[in-house]
Formats: structure tokens, sequence, C-alpha cells
């Protein structure tokens, strides 16, 4: 026999002893969907990053960070964003900018 088929004899040999002490026990199992726990892991990825996330928006410059909040956080498009004193293209620019900036950070220093 190979070392594979013992690795999983063995896996199944611990869920029958893991099965019978959890009914022993009276330890219920409650079955997950592959969605349900994909969805768990991306909530959980996803706090973890909150604070990071946070942490390098205030590291932008402000008009950076404004720019990347409006477009990306707020969902509003170029024109909406851009008032008297700052045009579209500008504002695009600065989207452009801070979404690198944020890339970069957030990968550890690899653009």
């Amino acid at each position: 026999m190979d070392g594979r088929s013992n690795l999983l004899r063995d896996a199944q040999r611990r869920e029958v002893v893991d099965r019978s002490a959890r009914r022993r026990l009276g330890i219920a199992t409650i079955g997950y969907e592959d969605q349900a726990i994909d969805d768990l892991i991306a909530r959980v990825d996803a706090e973890e990053l909150r604070s990071v996330l946070g942490h390098v928006l205030e590291a932008l410059p402000a008009e950076q960070r404004d720019a990347v909040v409006g477009r990306v956080v707020l969902d509003r498009d170029y024109a909406g964003l851009a008032d008297d004193s700052v045009d579209e293209t500008a504002i695009r620019a600065r989207v452009s900018r801070g979404l690198r900036a944020l890339r970069i950070r957030l990968s550890g220093g690899r653009p």
C-alpha cells in the first residue's frame, strides 16, 4: 500500500471515531453548503481587511482618498464627483493614483 491510501484510511478511521464520540456526547453536527462556507470565509476576510484598508485609506492624500471613496465606495460616476474647482479628468487621475497606492500598500509594496 502506498502512503496516500494509508492517509485516507486513517482519516476515515478518525471520522468514525469522531462521529461515534459526538453521538455518545449528544453533540449535534450541522451540515453546511459550500456556498455558505465560502460566504463565511469572505465575511471574515472582509472584516480582517476592513481595519487594514481603513489605515491605508487614511494614509492617502485627502484628494485621492475622497476621490476613491466617492467612486468606489459610494459608486458615484466621475462627472458626479467633479465640481467647479476640479474637472472630471482630474478626478479620474486622483482615483487612478489612489487605487494604485492602495494596491501597492496592500500587496506589501509590489505594484
